[in-house]
């Protein structure tokens, strides 16, 4: 059974998940997110309540959320909502610059990688083995 993968970003950064998706679903992942389709409505609630359950369905479907950084407010929610449920967060950081966001260096929640390659050959090994708050 294919691990389930949510990214999360931010909007400016799609064609970077774009990128990601592919990678990871030719590495037999399923991406579950599907907000990068998403119109971008910027005030119209009634269309963003829509987009936020939508992200919120396909989030807790997924085992781990991969952010790729940097992100926004969604993508601080996003990580937000996954640490809530107790899954995995792999923030990619090509950077390696400090994420000012205290959400993103909880031990025991989340890891850093420098690239969505570097997230595929830990993953490989022993990532899905490490258990949340063990």
């Amino acid at each position: 059974m294919a691990t389930k993968v949510y990214v999360a970003s931010s909007f400016l950064n799609k064609e970077a998940v774009r990128e990601a998706e592919k990678t990871l679903r030719d590495n037999g992942f399923e991406v579950t997110s599907r907000w990068v389709n998403h119109t971008g409505a910027e005030d119209n609630c009634p269309e963003l309540q829509r987009e936020g359950l939508v992200d919120l369905h396909d989030l807790f479907a997924a085992d781990v959320v991969l952010v790729l950084w940097p992100g926004r407010l969604g993508t601080a929610s996003e990580i937000g909502v996954a640490i809530g449920r107790g899954m995995p967060v792999c923030i990619i950081n090509p950077s390696g610059k400090p994420i000012n966001m205290p959400f993103a260096y909880l031990p025991g929640y989340v890891r850093h990688f420098g690239s969505v390659e570097e997230f595929l050959e830990v993953e490989a090994g022993v990532f899905f083995s490490w258990q949340i708050n063990g």
